[in-house]
């Protein structure tokens, strides 16, 4: 039975935590992995490509860009290092032993005694606020010509809540939903059907005049779903960092 997303009183699902070496992780050569100054949960995350590492050595990872240019890294500062791969999230400490600059730019961290693995359930949901359209869809799966303003409130790979102002349908009826997220510093159009499995009237909660629903993805191209779960894998690790 599909895990279908909760109700606005229902807590998010935690993630399940233990401790890897770097190698079991099974990181591929040009992965993403974002990069934060550690100790400020507040800082700027930039995205950078795995080059390698050795074990108990170093981690080789390019050096991070802000509008197309290099910044300024300095030897010995301190960063988290976060990624995903399979149905896990990683985030590692670690210190910037050397910043290279020739023949190309890259960075040398540290090599980490411990990873941090987290077990991304299918049903774990991230807090978000991003700014959604919904189109209902006939038994035929047309979609109506209007679309209706929402805001997806958490999220999961299955599901979603979503406040709108605008009735959107009744529990079992499908929607269309459309909107942007950023991963990797590109925004991509997502695009998911989805089943309302509940409906919730608004509240202290919502705001307002919104109406809460439930859903539950049902299909969808599979790039998009390859790029909500990035996304929900990032923002899994970025408020396990923060709590």
């Amino acid at each position: 039975m599909p895990d279908p997303a909760p109700a606005k009183d229902i807590a998010p699902e935690i993630p399940a935590e233990n401790r890897v070496n770097l190698d079991e992780a099974r990181l591929q050569i040009g992965d993403a992995l974002q990069l934060q100054p550690n100790g400020d949960a507040n800082a700027a995350r930039h995205y950078v490509k795995l080059i390698g590492f050795t074990k108990g050595a170093s981690v080789l990872v390019s050096t991070p860009k802000v509008d197309g240019a290099y910044i300024f890294v300095r030897d010995g500062q301190n960063y988290v290092v976060r990624a995903f791969s399979g149905k896990n999230a990683y985030a590692f400490s670690t210190t910037v032993v050397r910043s290279v600059a020739v023949p190309y730019p890259y960075l040398h961290l540290s090599y980490p005694k411990d990873v941090r693995a987290l077990v991304v359930r299918r049903g774990a949901r991230a807090k978000v606020n991003l700014i959604a359209s919904a189109r209902r869809l006939d038994a035929q799966g047309q979609e109506s010509p209007d679309a209706c303003a929402a805001s997806i409130r958490n999220v999961s790979i299955s599901g979603a809540m979503l406040a709108s102002p605008h009735p959107l349908g009744l529990q079992g009826d499908s929607i269309r939903l459309s909107f942007k997220i950023a991963l990797a510093d590109i925004i991509s159009l997502v695009t998911l059907d989805a089943v309302i499995r509940a409906v919730n009237p608004g509240g202290e909660d919502l705001g307002p005049g919104m109406i809460g629903y439930g859903l539950e993805f049902v299909g969808g191209e599979a790039q998009d779903r390859i790029t909500l779960t990035a996304f929900v894998y990032q923002k899994l690790l970025e408020q396990d960092a923060a709590t």
